[in-house]
């Protein structure tokens, strides 16, 4: 059968790709904030202000935080190199997060290898003029998190490429999921001799990109933070900001005699090591963020609550109560920006101008506030608490003139083109009733089985995955996607990247959303086929995780059970094609007519025996029944070298199946029904 080649979906790769961020991002956030409460009552000026906090108890517990917060700063890097193939990763995550370190590590440890051949190694004292630094223990080019994102993009690929890969019998116990961190030290060793001889003209243009924003003088904030709010609704915001924090483009620092690059690093360095903040780094930082989040936005709900129509302002009042706390405390600004977004691309446009507009005053004005999110927890931790020097006083002068502005300009522009926004529109008989559209446990008030109707039903999704405020999908045909109903559902907002990459946000619950669609899904067995395996001997039947071998109970191989023989004739459990007979004729590998890969290893450590308590009766390739003889066994040869005779039966592709499940026969006779293999039809 002829298989036709997928088109690479260049939109939803990029959706991907923004949502494997959130894992190290978030990490970076809690820990930002041990970090700013550490800095914040260990440093001198507040200490000053506050002599009760001198206590020797407290000090300790402060410089704790701020060591314990510093992790995340300090291995970035490879956090980055691990998160990009986790998230990406369709299965086996666990190896592609590992495989991900494996490369971080081999790529340094060739650089290491190129720069010593070369004599180019620095000493420890020319290190930092070289651009080369010490990660890990391994001196390396100073790449930034550049290094992880080169990485983590390499291992997917290679994740993708070969985590099912077979290979021949004499090295088949390398294949498949092991496969993936032995070719991935292979190709990043590689990459690694590769990098110091491009590296000098990589840097040169990611210099360039940072010497064009830092030439933008007082117009880089907001060149930066535009940009940022105009990929808002493409869910591709998280390249330019992660480009910004994290790279050379954000600017470079020497700290404590390190060089350091992009802005955020920059600023924990700073604030780790109890140094003026640099205001090259917090200009991109999160207080370019306030005026808008902490008072421009609040304006706009205000003004999009006195223009709803009367009877309908108890309605809309929790929305955008919710809205207003989420954008003011924590940054988070979807729940009310999507509120207006897809209504008037005039007030949008005026929304990202003036987040821009916002942030260049704030830097003119010399403010000095940093971290990420821009809401009043980061006013308080790393502004007020930092002492006047941050001139946080400035902050909520420059949000009152942000406030009204956005007010104002909201409310009039609102009532001018009569925009639908929320309780302007015309009450009508509801398609439903209240108790209807509320579904039971605990989907907080959303209609979960109307969203996957809408979404085009179970068949339609491929994969289902949320960041902060967004379901982000990947559908088989996006275009059935009913908007309307979604939204009549409890969605702020449908955006369709392309014809298969859509995004619903939600707010604040997505989690609680993506929760309800996950179970509601699992629940659904109408499009569900089951598979039987048959047992390949007589004995008893246990469960797997009783099998004594950590490879096979701890499910490292795929699911199954273990089998207790009392007879000696091993029987095919599948109609299928014998796919692998180890040398030592211990193992059997079959392959199913329905797909399914199942594997039969006869006791434990019985490698070791050469062949000699196994007949077989099979060679690869060979087409068998359910019942054909592959093998006798000596079992009491295998008692007498004092091996196990446990026999597991494996699915090694178990990850292609949503449940595989033991049938509950204790004494099994050889043909017995054993393993239930869950599939969903095609």
């Amino acid at each position: 059968m002829k298989i036709k080649k997928k088109k690479f979906n260049l939109g939803g790769f990029f959706q991907e790709l923004g949502k494997t961020f959130m894992l190290p991002v978030a990490l970076m956030a809690f820990m930002g904030l041990l970090l700013g409460l550490g800095s914040a009552f260990s440093s001198p000026s507040t200490i000053d202000s506050l002599p009760f906090l001198r206590n020797s108890i407290l000090q300790l517990i402060f410089h704790y935080m701020s060591a314990i917060g510093g992790f995340a700063f300090n291995n970035l890097t490879v956090m980055f190199a691990m998160a990009i193939p986790l998230g990406l990763a369709k299965k086996e995550k666990g190896v592609a997060a590992f495989s991900g370190f494996v490369g971080y590590m081999v790529m340094n440890l060739a650089i290491n290898f190129y720069l010593d051949q070369s004599n180019q190694l620095a000493t420890t004292q020319g290190m930092q003029k070289a651009g080369q630094s010490m990660v890990l223990g391994v001196q390396t080019i100073e790449m930034g998190v550049l290094g992880g994102f080169i990485t983590g993009l390499v291992v997917y690929n290679l994740h993708k490429k070969y985590c099912t890969v077979q290979l021949p019998e004499s090295f088949a116990f390398f294949g498949g999921a092991r496969f993936v961190p032995i070719i991935t030290s292979l190709v990043m060793g590689i990459i690694g001799l590769i990098i110091p001889i491009v590296w000098p003209l990589f840097a040169f243009l990611i210099n360039g990109v940072g010497i064009l924003i830092q030439d933008a003088g007082p117009f880089g904030p907001m060149l930066f933070f535009s940009g940022e709010r105009l990929l808002l609704p493409f869910g591709l915001h998280h390249i330019l900001v992660a480009t910004i924090r994290f790279t050379q483009a954000g600017g470079s620092a020497i700290v404590n005699g390190h060089q350091v690059y992009g802005a955020l690093n920059i600023f924990y360095s700073e604030l780790q090591n109890h140094l003026p903040i640099t205001h090259q780094a917090t200009q991109f930082l999160a207080q370019g963020k306030m005026p808008t989040f902490m008072f421009g936005l609040p304006g706009a709900a205000l003004a999009m609550y006195q223009t709803a129509r009367p009877e309908n302002r108890s309605k809309i009042k929790g929305l955008l109560i919710s809205g207003f706390i989420a954008t003011f405390i924590t940054g988070i600004t979807e729940p009310i920006e999507f509120l207006f977004l897809f209504i008037s691309p005039f007030l949008w446009i005026f929304h990202v101008i003036m987040t821009g507009l916002g942030a260049m005053v704030v830097s003119l004005l010399g403010v000095n506030i940093g971290n990420t999110d821009g809401g009043i927890l980061d006013f308080l931790i790393f502004g007020v608490m930092q002492g006047v020097e941050t001139k946080w006083y400035l902050v909520p002068l420059v949000g009152i003139i942000w406030f009204f502005a956005y007010y104002f300009t909201f409310k009039k522009f609102i009532l001018w083109r009569d925009l639908k926004t929320p309780g302007r529109e015309l009450n009508e008989e509801p398609e439903y009733t209240d108790s209807e559209v509320r579904t039971s446990g605990n989907s907080g008030g959303y209609n979960i089985s109307g969203i996957l109707a809408a979404l085009g039903g179970k068949g339609n999704i491929i994969t289902l995955d949320n960041c902060i405020t967004r379901l982000r999908l990947i559908l088989k045909d996006g275009t059935i996607v009913k908007d309307e109903q979604l939204k009549k559902y409890g969605a702020l907002g449908v955006v369709h990247l392309d014809s298969t990459s859509v995004q619903v946000i939600i707010g604040t619950k997505v989690t609680t959303v993506r929760n309800g669609l996950d179970a509601l899904m699992e629940g659904q067995t109408d499009e569900i086929e089951n598979a039987l395996i048959f047992s390949p001997l007589e004995g008893s039947s246990i469960p797997l995780a009783e099998v004594p071998d950590a490879v096979f109970s701890t499910g490292m191989l795929g699911q199954g059970i273990g089998i207790i023989p009392t007879g000696n004739e091993v029987t095919a459990p599948v109609d299928g094609e014998v796919i692998s007979l180890f040398p030592t004729k211990h193992a059997i590998g079959l392959k199913s007519d329905e797909g399914i890969e199942v594997l039969i290893h006869l006791g434990l450590d019985t490698v070791k025996l050469n062949g000699r308590p196994f007949t077989s009766k099979v060679e690869v390739g060979d087409k068998v029944k359910v019942g054909d003889l592959l093998t006798i066994v000596d079992w009491e040869l295998v008692k007498q070298e004092n091996l196990s005779t446990v026999t597991p039966v494996i699915i090694t592709n178990s990850s292609d199946y949503i449940n595989i499940r033991r049938v509950d026969n204790k004494k099994i006779k050889t043909g017995s029904e054993i393993i239930e293999v869950e599939e969903v039809s095609k």
